[in-house]
């Protein structure tokens, strides 16, 4: 498991095994960070690619993103700002 180091986060665990593979077409993972935007600026040269850019969310405060990672799988990072 992921620590948490005592903050009011969500912790979690990467798995791999043989029945399970990363997909486009499963579960969107969504991350809150603290900025969507440099997480995106980490995306270059790391695999992957960018399936929608920083955008507002639709009727509420905060932004998010969405990439496919370089395992295949989308990923939805999302901030407050």
């Amino acid at each position: 498991m992921f620590p948490c180091a005592g903050k009011p986060d969500a912790s979690g665990a990467l798995v791999a095994h043989p029945q399970m593979a990363p997909s486009m077409t499963g579960t969107t993972v969504h991350l809150s960070v603290e900025s969507v935007s440099a997480v995106l600026e980490r995306r270059p040269g790391r695999g992957g690619e960018v399936l929608v850019p920083r955008s507002g969310l639709h009727g509420g405060p905060g932004v998010f993103a969405r990439f496919r990672d370089s395992e295949g799988s989308r990923v939805g990072p999302c901030s407050p700002r």
